[in-house]
């Protein structure tokens, strides 16, 4: 679409329209355990004792990969 003055308008990113934090690699927290090689939810019931926290990218820098039962955040 266009504004009045014919300016094209640029991409608007969902969350800021409805007021919505983006969800970011560096905010978003995952769990892992210490023997574990997966990153999960907070709820996941792979981790519910001994979990530790980290970001989401700080979790795919270390080599985590995503939990294919709780699904968690990939990027």
């Amino acid at each position: 679409g266009t504004i009045e003055h014919g300016e094209p308008l640029g991409y608007i990113s969902r969350s800021l329209l409805h007021n919505e934090p983006a969800d970011d690699a560096q905010t978003i927290m995952v769990y892992v355990t210490r023997s574990g090689r997966k990153y999960h939810r907070k709820d996941c019931r792979y981790v519910r004792h001994a979990r530790f926290s980290l970001t989401l990218a700080e979790a795919m820098e270390q080599g985590f990969e995503p939990c294919r039962v709780c699904k968690p955040p990939q990027q």
